[in-house]
Formats: C-alpha cells, structure tokens, sequence
C-alpha cells in the first residue's frame, strides 16, 4: 500500500487533495450542515420567564465597626441563602404542580425533580448576595405560556411557605415561652415564700432594715456604733496601761509628775510637803535634832505624806472607778455592734434574697414582652410576615432562548467543513494509488519518461 507522505508534501499536494477529493467535502459539508439544521428545527423551543423579586434583609443602622458588619453581611448572606433553599424545596415543588395540574393529586418525586431542574435562582447581573437583596426567579419551560405562569405561581407558593414557617416558628416560640414563663413563676413565688419566711423567723426588729433595702436605702447605725466602741476600746486599753504605770510608780514610793498636773490636791499637798522639808533644813542648821521646833515640823511632814499617800490612793481608785465605767461601756457598745453585725448579716442575706426575686421578676416581665410580640407574630397574614415584595411580574416571553437556529447552522457548516477536509486527508493517507510521477519514482525506482495530462 503506497502512503502519502505528508512531510514532504508541498502546499500543492494539499490543494490537489482539496480538489481531488471535493465531492466528499461537499457531500460531508452539506450533510452536517442539513443534519445540524433539521436537529436544530425539530428541537423543542425553550422559553424563560423571571419573576424579579427583593428580599427585605434587616439593614443595620448608623456606622459600624467592621467586625460588627461582617458579622451582618454573613447572617444577610445566610438569610438569602435558605430564602433559596425554599425556593427549590419539595415542597414548594408540589405546591406549584398542583396549580398547574390540578386535576393530578399526587406527583412522584421524578416528577418534583424534574421540575426544579428547570428552575433557576440568582442574583441580578454584576451582583451576588453579598451586595443585592433582588433575586431573580427564573423558569424554562417548552410553552411560554406556561413558563410564565410557572414563575408567577413558584413566586406566590414561596411567598406563601416562607410566612407559614415563620408562622410556625412563631408558635413554637409562644409555646417555649410559654413554659419558660411558667418555670420563670415557680421560681419566682419560691424565692417570695424564702423572703416571706426569712422576715418571718427576723422578727419585728429586722421590718425597718428590710424596707430600706426595697427603697434603695442606706444602714449608717452599725458604721457608727462600730467607730464609737474602737474609739472607746481603745481608750480602755490606754487607761489600763497608764493605772499600771501609776500604781507601779506608787509601790516604788515616788509620786509620778502627770499624776500632780491632773489632782491640784495632790500638787499642793506635795507643795507643802517641800515647804516644810525646806523649814526643817534651816532649822536643822541652827537647832540640835531633838529640838521641840523640828520635831514638831516632822510631825507635820509625816502627817501630809500620809495625806498625800491617801490622796494617790483615792485618785487611783477613782481612776479604776472610771475604768470599771469605761469597760461597763466598752461591753456595751459591744454588744450593741453585735446586735448591728447581726442585723446586718441578716439584712445582707435579705437583700441577696431580695435582689434575686428582682431578677427572676425582671425575667419573667420579659418573657411575657417576647410573648406578646410572638403571638402578635403568630396572627399576622402569610404576606405580612414575608420580608419579600415581588418587583417585576412574570411576563409571557416571545421568543424562545433555544435553539438558535442560525448559530446552530453557522455551527453545524463549520463542522462540516472540517469534518469534509479531514475525511479527504484520510481517505488520500490510505489510497493505494499512485499520484505523481514522483510517487512512481520513489516507490518503483523507475524514470519517468513522460505522462498523459488529465483532461
């Protein structure tokens, strides 16, 4: 079988192959092409219709720092996310089958799928969820008619889902509320009956301490009866310390110098006393010691020291009097700031019952508001609880998007044309023939010594 060589085939060689083999070009050509038209014209048409709709998404208001509108962007995201979710659920599936085909009751889910094939979910040209609220719902369908009403009918089954399910979220919300507000109560009257039982087992005296922790006020008689009896603690201690320095002092004989500043008696006893050793000196000096003068000026001097010794004995004890009075007022101040420390531990534990009544109370109120607001939620119409308002109704298109007749021809003749010349190639690359007076020269090794022209 003789072969074509093709690397040292000249732009000639391909030229004769084109000519040579133009029939099968021609007939390849047109047969693509005729076939890619008859395909094209027999294909079922398709049309489009969209349904324009926006999504109200809760905008955030002022200016925000960025993680705060991140954070918003992904739950606005979210939130367009399972709006499409819906869209292309089963549900809404049947529910849109059974108003185009009402007189069909059940449809398989072949059936459903086949459906939400043919529809399409997406954001407005140049834009995607993250920076448009519009979605596009868009429906193909053989009939334009009823592509259109399709779309319309998708648009209002959706509508009509989504607000029953926020309907039914909000029911459940009413329901769990519900129960939390009753355990919220149960918990409420049991911290009541410990308030009441508590202020019960406090007695009469605890009233006035406990209303002023309902009015917000203030207990300054245990800060003052807790300053008077340091104060006078300490006076005490200081009184022991100087009886002791006093008495001390007195045992060893001499007379301390503080104790003759505080007692005028003392100090002029003890005046005389060294007006009389100063008389005694002199006369000391002129007279023997026997003499009546100096005895008699002992006589007086032993006589005021006695009286002095019974004066400190007095004043001292007087002293211990006064200290036996400030212990007797130490104690009592004592136990009037234990009494007060008690009143106080008791109005803390009071009060800590009382502000956690406060809390379950403030609990509960907003519980009944978010209640309230749910059943509110609960009653509204499907469409009022819907966030989605419907921009561009469906219209009725008038020109299918496929198939396109022209491009599919253009196509199809472009296809011809390269299958034509690629059969003529193979076909020539296994034509046993010879083509060329070349060819006999280089496969049979023979002169050429002339050739008849084709005519």
């Amino acid at each position: 079988m003789v072969k074509t060589d093709f690397k040292r085939s000249s732009s000639g060689n391909f030229l004769r192959i084109i000519f040579s083999r133009q029939s099968l070009i021609i007939f390849t050509f047109l047969a693509v092409t005729g076939l890619t038209l008859v395909i094209s014209l027999i294909t079922p048409p398709k049309y489009e219709a969209v349904v324009k709709i926006l999504v109200k998404v809760r905008k955030a208001e002022g200016s925000l720092p960025a993680q705060t509108f991140y954070d918003f962007r992904t739950e606005r995201v979210a939130f367009l996310q399972s709006q499409e979710e819906i869209i292309r659920s089963d549900e809404v599936a049947r529910r849109v089958l059974g108003k185009l085909f009402p007189t069909v009751k059940e449809f398989p889910l072949k059936k459903v799928k086949s459906f939400q094939q043919r529809v399409k979910v997406f954001s407005p040209a140049g834009h995607d969820l993250t920076t448009s609220d519009i979605l596009w719902i868009q429906i193909t369908d053989n009939n334009p008619v009823r592509a259109a009403e399709a779309s319309q009918r998708l648009t209002e089954e959706f509508v009509n889902y989504a607000g029953e399910l926020k309907k039914r979220s909000a029911h459940q919300t009413v329901y769990f509320l519900e129960k939390q507000s009753e355990a919220q109560l149960k918990k409420m009257k049991e911290a009541e009956g410990q308030i009441k039982s508590f202020a019960g087992k406090s007695g009469s005296e605890s009233a006035f301490l406990f209303s002023m922790i309902k009015t917000k006020g203030a207990q300054a008689e245990l800060i003052t009866f807790n300053n008077s009896y340091l104060k006078a603690k300490m006076a005490l201690k200081e009184t022991e310390i100087y009886l002791n320095q006093l008495r001390e002092m007195v045992h060893q004989g001499s007379v301390p110098p503080k104790l003759l500043k505080e007692n005028p008696v003392l100090s002029a006893i003890k005046e005389t006393i060294g007006k009389l050793e100063s008389q005694l000196s002199a006369l000391r000096s002129r007279y023997p010691e026997y003499c009546p003068k100096n005895i008699g000026i002992l006589k007086e001097i032993d006589r005021h020291k006695q009286l002095l010794n019974k004066e400190m004995k007095a004043d001292i004890d007087g002293r211990y009097v006064d200290m036996a009075g400030l212990q007797a007022r130490v104690k009592l101040l004592k136990e009037t700031v234990d009494h007060f420390t008690a009143l106080a531990r008791m109005q803390w534990e009071y009060s800590r019952l009382y502000r956690n009544y406060e809390v379950l109370e403030e609990g509960y109120q907003d519980l009944l508001r978010h209640i309230q607001q749910a059943r509110l939620t609960a009653s509204l119409d499907t469409y009022q609880l819907t966030p989605i308002e419907i921009i561009d109704q469906a219209r009725v298109p008038k020109t299918p998007v496929s198939p396109n007749h022209i491009l599919n021809t253009l196509i199809g003749m472009l296809l011809g044309a390269l299958l034509g010349l690629g059969l003529a190639f193979i076909f020539d690359y296994f034509d046993p023939t010879l083509k060329s007076a070349e060819d006999v020269e280089r496969y049979l090794n023979l002169p050429v010594l002339g050739s008849v022209p084709r005519r």
